[in-house]
Formats: structure tokens, sequence, C-alpha cells
């Protein structure tokens, strides 16, 4: 029995064989209270 283990990419909308190893969530919706210019990134 093979494991599917891959993931499909919400960057990209392929799927790949290997575990995603960056995860991305959106931001706050406090964060965009502050000014583009203000914020570090």
């Amino acid at each position: 029995m093979k494991l599917n283990i891959g993931s499909l990419c919400e960057s990209c909308g392929k799927y790949h064989d290997e575990l995603p190893m960056s995860y991305r969530s959106p931001a706050p919706e406090y964060y965009y209270d502050v000014p583009s210019e203000a914020r570090s990134n």
C-alpha cells in the first residue's frame, strides 16, 4: 500500500509529491489597520 504524502499547492494549484515545507496563512484583520509604509513585513 502506497501512502499519499503529497499536497495540493495553493500558490500554483499543482499537486506535489513531496511534503510541503512552507505554510502560509492570511494576516490578521488588524494587520491592515497599519499603513503599508509602517509595516515591517
